[in-house]
């Protein structure tokens, strides 16, 4: 990951890093799974407020760079990911026809 996010990420990392202790860090690295593979991370699930009726779940093509940093914000937010993307629609058209 680039930019922003990944500057405040690796900070927060090496933050919390330095207060551990050797046995600490151990136990991460044993509990640690290498892989190559693409990650499917799941940290700002639907709620019940996004399975209503009128609610229906739409495709929306982006990186998965992208669909991970919206995720995390999302849950900083406390919101599920379809929350997150719907405030944002929300709040872009409200600003875009704002006294039309």
């Amino acid at each position: 990951m680039t930019g922003e996010f990944s500057d405040r990420a690796a900070a927060a990392v090496r933050a919390e890093m330095e207060s551990m202790t050797p046995e600490q860090l151990m136990a991460i690295v044993d509990r640690s799974v290498f892989t190559d593979g693409p990650l499917d991370i799941d940290l700002a699930p639907d709620t019940d407020a996004d399975r209503t009726p009128e609610m229906r779940p739409r495709p929306v093509a982006m990186s998965d760079e992208l669909d991970v940093r919206c995720q995390i914000r999302a849950s900083d937010l406390q919101l599920s990911r379809s929350a997150y993307i719907r405030q944002l629609i929300e709040q872009d058209l409200r600003t875009a026809y704002e006294g039309r």
